[in-house]
């Protein structure tokens, strides 16, 4: 008499595309929180001392190179982080009625944009 072997089925992990960071569930792309996290941490210590990986970590990423997808190097994630404090200050000063006034200053600090 044959009977039949029952395997044991190990569960497989999740596919890449089934699994999902916490900035993706939140409705934020991945390059977004990494310049945010990366603004916090520069405003916290001066950007020499701050780590891509620390930079990573902190938004949560599992792969290390989420910086150098996005943004090509430090140099690359520094000009983006300021390029989202100028969008930012100019948003704000064109709300409160200053958008002549905002784009001289911005002119000014950040010239070519």
């Amino acid at each position: 008499m044959l009977m039949a072997v029952k395997k044991s089925v190990t569960p497989k992990p999740a596919s890449r595309s089934a699994r999902r960071s916490r900035a993706a569930e939140a409705g934020v792309s991945t390059r977004d929180v990494l310049i945010r996290e990366a603004m916090k941490l520069f405003a916290e210590r001066a950007i020499d001392a701050v780590s891509l990986r620390e930079i990573v970590q902190k938004a949560g990423q599992g792969n290390q190179s989420a910086i150098h997808y996005h943004f090509k190097d430090k140099q690359g994630l520094v000009i983006a982080v300021a390029e989202f404090v100028r969008a930012r200050f100019e948003r704000s000063a064109r709300s409160s009625g200053w958008s002549t006034t905002a784009r001289c200053a911005t002119r000014t600090w950040w010239p070519g944009w």
